[in-house]
């Protein structure tokens, strides 16, 4: 990366510039006569233009060594002839000389904007209206063993402060407001406390030390650079630096390494910067130091690259103060700021002499470099100012991204203001996605999915990282990452090579600068050399490729344990986001699956925005939702095969077409099933269980998993339920039907029971009765349809006799349970030779009482049965004379009836004197029917039913019960009782009242004993007392006393 080019502004310059600023578009240039020039710069393209305004030739009467501006009090700040000078803009007059501050070296500004707290700590200032911000700024002048502190609150001038030291800093600057680092010499530093207006030695490592942790071919260098210098400057000496860098950071140079110290005054990092030669100047342009290296400090490095042409030019070494690398070397003559822009001023070989004119009094300054030729021939030339250009912020991003150093370029996208990048949100969150990718490929997956998450990027990004057995058709190959996060398309033709592998980046010279013939000199100060392998053999590069340690592949189960914590927190995000939009996993088979979709249009979907954000539209949640369940189901079978059966059951959106194959693969057939269900796939689920079922013999396990998984099926997959109960029922009819007679199944029952007619009457009548006698079912056309099936049944001449027997009492059962039949219809099925119990029963329903009563008596014989039937008719009615009409079928028949003629009765009389008639049969249960249920009967017509010539003995208790017919005799005997229980009361009630008197001398009739105080009894009914022991032993001596009287 090059972030800086060297424009001229200012040429043919005769005098020595010796302090440069730029205000605006206002440049001040004093001279070492004490002139002060003043040029308006303006801006074209990549070209500068220095307009001269005006010169003031007696400025000061010595060199001005040092200008800067405070805005306080709007006022140019000039260091000449030990005397610091304020000069007002835009007249620069009055001036105004600081004549605390005699014997001035050096100066410095800062301002900060403190809260009224930090102001209200300060003592030196006058205290801040509540609430209200301060503008503080300071002006710390180093002079002759003393540091005088001027300042100015909101332009108001404040005490001025002294700190005497014991030796005149030549160089100050501001660490933050409380602190300074001053620099005595180039080896000798020290820390003033401006709260306690105290002072601090500053320790720093000696050159020993440093060079001790450093390679051998570094200190090389470094030796090399140090000769150069002494024998190129004549023992010249090191100036003394110390530039703020940040607030809260002053970096310090002692010899050829550059130093960090923090407000805690010591070394805020633990690696420094190691420059391959004393710098001559430094200075800070946020956020690099740029340091002038002398050219004679690569005369050994150049004779090895046989180019001493170029070994006495001195050269701009630009370090970031971020990641400090070397990010740039300028060598003079400068480059074109383009390659079809010629250069503004003339660019020679002649040596120069090259110095930095910025002190860096702001670090957003751009830095001035004064070069002028040494060699006579080009001194009439004169000198040239060079600004040192910096690109934008935007374009040095673009170089880093390019480079792949995403973390240096966060570092820079941090300390940018947001208002000079207007983008900057967007390309942090950029940069840290290929920042993420980069640690991923190096192994940090716990970092980089955390990136992730925190930058909410596409998961399938996130997943196509991982090898196809994770990411399936998304996986895109490790050439290809920087692209998939929107990074440059990388060039084959400029790509790494094996033989450009570097251990350490330190940076490298880009396009539009110089390269040095040598290698890059100096690195990082207490830290190992930066090693380059572009020019190591073979076999070197083989043994650091060798003991570098390699990251775990994206396949190690660390990786994709890391995989499983990000798809863990986006899957509940997006189930809640679908939730509330209403979709669920569910419905998953009424959406586009997965597959459909193009991988270059699901790696498309957008990055930044959070899962619960209404910018997600509901397709691409449902994506990012299906992306993270496939690869959580496979992320399963690679680390966690165990959780797989879990997954599947629960609600997800797993794309089916991604996995099962594996699970065919790893015979996990269940969990398979189950992923089938929750996708609603179920004729895919059915062929899968009926391929299993072939492979096993015992037959719960056949069926037994067909039939569970119909029986949770619904409505809208009747016909899959009818296709493949078939199969099952072919097996076994019986566990078949379970199918259908789960409480889980609610189907349309019609359907049910046609689809089983077509396959068995049997099956048909099972479920039937099943909907009859277990859920209640009281539709009719049920009903009918069971009692048709029962007596198909019954007449089926192919059945067994033991099949038919069964079916007939089933329906009889039927017939006199079921209430929601139509008993005309079924009647008018039965045949008319047969089934003559369910005959009678259905005349029953139809209230033909007599005709099925003729039906038990003549047909069946069987008049027990008709008795029940008298009963049941009876409790339904109790007015009715049911036995009335069965004595009359028995004693007098009607003949005209079929039944009648079917049993050939002869008259009543001659039943009676012929034993041998079939008539005489019935007068018998004719008789007995008559004891048992006379008073259900009217006596007139029983007696004129019976035969004449039948005993009076055998009538005799439908007599007795005749003869009496109000049940008078009844009546009397339960008086009489009711008189005697009055009685026996009475006399119970008088023995209880009775009262016994217990004296000193009476003596219990049982032991012999005095009564005294004991608890008594007394006895009935003559009221002997006895102690309450003796009770039962007086009761039964005197019963068997009473025994012996009677």
């Amino acid at each position: 990366m090059a972030p800086f080019t060297a424009v001229s502004v200012l040429t043919g310059l005769k005098e020595r510039i010796e302090a440069i600023l730029l205000q605006g578009d206002t440049l001040f240039v004093g001279t070492s006569t004490g002139a002060l020039s003043t040029y308006i710069i303006e801006r074209d393209e990549d070209n500068f233009t220095a307009t001269p305004l005006e010169t003031r030739s007696n400025f000061t009467k010595r060199a001005i060594e040092q200008l800067d501006y405070i805005r306080d009090v709007n006022s140019l700040i000039s260091l000449s002839d030990g005397i610091v000078t304020l000069s007002p803009l835009p007249n620069l007059s009055p001036q105004t000389p600081l004549t605390q501050a005699r014997n001035a070296m050096s100066f410095t500004v800062h301002v900060s904007v403190q809260s009224p707290e930090s102001t209200a700590e300060d003592s030196s200032s006058t205290p801040n209206p509540p609430g209200v911000m301060t503008v503080f700024t300071q002006l710390a002048i180093g002079c002759r063993k003393k540091l005088v502190l001027y300042s100015w609150k909101n332009g108001e001038p404040q005490e001025v402060r002294e700190i005497n030291l014991p030796h005149s800093p030549r160089a100050v600057a501001f660490c933050n407001p409380q602190m300074l680092v001053m620099a005595y010499t180039a080896t000798d530093h020290a820390i003033a406390y401006l709260s306690t207006m105290s002072i601090a030695e500053l320790s720093l490592p000696t050159n020993t030390a440093i060079s001790s942790s450093t390679s051998a071919g570094s200190m090389g260098k470094a030796l090399t650079g140090f000769g150069g210098y002494v024998a190129g400057l004549a023992g010249k000496v090191q100036k003394p630096t110390a530039i703020q860098v940040s607030d809260g950071e002053v970096i310090v140079t002692k010899e050829m390494s550059s130093f960090f110290i923090g407000p805690e005054g010591k070394l805020s990092r633990s690696i420094g910067i190691s420059w391959g030669a004393i710098p001559d100047d430094s200075v800070f342009v946020k956020p690099y130091v740029l340091s002038i290296l002398p050219g004679s400090s690569t005369i050994l490095a150049a004779a090895r690259a046989a180019t001493p042409a170029s070994t006495t030019q001195p050269r701009i070494q630009v370090r970031s103060t971020l990641s400090l690398s070397n990010v740039q070397t300028l060598a003079h003559p400068f480059p074109a700021p383009t390659p079809t822009t010629a250069p503004t001023a003339t660019a020679t070989e002649d040596n120069v002499l090259m110095r930095v004119l910025t002190a860096s009094p702001n670090s957003r300054s751009p830095a001035f470099v004064l070069t002028t030729p040494t060699d006579k021939a080009s001194a009439m030339q004169g000198s040239t100012i060079w600004m040192l250009n910096m690109q934008s912020w935007a374009a040095q991003l673009d170089e880093l991204v390019d480079a792949e150093k995403y973390e240096e370029a966060l570092m820079l996208l941090d300390i940018i203001d947001p208002a000079s990048l207007e983008d900057k949100p967007r390309r942090y969150a950029f940069i840290r996605s290929l920042y993420a990718m980069d640690l991923f490929a190096k192994g940090s997956y716990d970092e980089a999915i955390n990136i992730f998450l925190e930058l909410n990027v596409n998961p399938a990004k996130v997943v196509a990282l991982y090898p196809e057995v994770v990411s399936g058709r998304l996986f895109v190959p490790r050439e290809d990452w920087i692209p998939l996060f929107g990074g440059p398309e990388r060039n084959p033709a400029n790509g790494e090579t094996p033989g450009s592998v570097t251990v350490t980046t330190t940076g490298a010279t880009q396009e539009g600068s110089r390269n040095e013939p040598e290698a890059e000199e100096g690195g990082l100060v207490a830290a190992e050399s930066t090693v380059s392998m572009s020019g190591a053999s073979g076999d070197d590069r083989a043994s650091l490729a060798s003991t570098r340690p390699q990251p775990a592949p994206a396949s190690s189960k660390q990786a994709v344990e890391t995989l499983l914590r990000y798809l863990s927190d986006r899957r509940p995000q997006l189930s809640g986001s679908l939730a509330t939009l209403g979709i669920t996993p569910s419905q998953a088979h009424l959406h586009p699956s997965l597959s459909s979709h193009p991988v270059p249009e699901i790696l498309a979907l957008p990055d930044g925005i959070s899962i619960g954000s209404a910018q997600l539209v509901p397709e691409q949640l449902l994506q990012f939702a299906q992306i993270v369940d496939t690869a959580l189901f496979k992320s399963y079978l690679v680390v966690r095969p165990g959780l797989v059966g879990s997954l599947c059951r629960l609600d997800n959106w797993c794309e089916v077409e991604e996995v099962e194959e594996e699970l065919r693969k790893r015979q996990k057939f269940n969990d398979l099933i189950d992923l089938y269900r929750g996708k609603k796939m179920h004729e895919k689920a059915m062929k899968l269980i009926h391929e299993l079922s072939l492979d096993e013999d015992d037959l719960l396990d056949k069926l037994g998993p067909a039939i569970r998984y119909l029986q949770k099926l619904g409505t809208e997959y009747l016909d899959l339920i009818f296709r493949s109960a078939r199969w099952v029922i072919d097996v076994d009819a019986k566990m078949g039907l379970q199918i259908f007679t789960a409480e889980d199944a609610q189907l349309p029952r019609d359907q049910v029971s046609d689809f089983l007619m077509k396959i068995s009457p049997a099956l048909c009548a099972g479920y039937m009765e099943y909907l009859i006698d277990e859920t209640g079912e009281a539709n009719t056309v049920f009903h009918d349809r069971l009692a048709e099936l029962y007596l198909r049944a019954a007449q089926d001449g192919r059945a067994t006799a033991e099949d038919r027997d069964a079916a007939q009492k089933k329906l009889l059962h039927f017939i006199r349970t079921s209430e929601f039949y139509n008993p005309t219809r079924l009647f008018g099925r039965l045949p008319n030779n047969s089934l003559f119990e369910a005959r009678a029963l259905l005349l029953g329903k139809l209230d033909r009482h007599e005709a099925a009563l003729e039906i038990y008596v003549y047909r069946l014989h069987d008049y027990d049965e008709a008795e029940e039937y008298c009963k049941v008719v009876l409790q339904k009615n109790p007015e009715s004379e049911i036995f009335l009409s069965l004595l009359q079928i028995y004693l007098r028949p009607n003949l005209e009836s079929e039944h009648a003629q079917a049993s050939r009765p002869t008259s009543p009389s001659s039943a009676v004197s012929d034993p041998d008639s079939p008539s005489h049969s019935l007068l018998t249960p004719a008789l007995d029917l008559i004891a048992r249920h006379s008073a259900h009967m009217n006596s007139s017509a029983v007696l004129d039913l019976l035969p004449p010539l039948v005993p009076a003995a055998s009538l005799h208790k439908f007599l007795v019960d005749a003869l009496d017919p109000r049940g008078k005799t009844g009546r009397v005997i339960r008086e009489v009782w009711k008189a005697r229980k009055v009685e026996v009361d009475s006399r119970l009630v008088a023995l209880r009242a009775r009262k016994v008197r217990v004296i000193d001398a009476r003596i219990c009739p049982q032991c012999h004993k005095r009564i005294g105080n004991n608890v008594i009894a007394v006895h009935s009914p003559r009221g002997e007392v006895t102690h309450y022991g003796c009770r039962e032993a007086f009761a039964a001596q005197k019963q068997v006393l009473d025994a012996g009287r009677r």
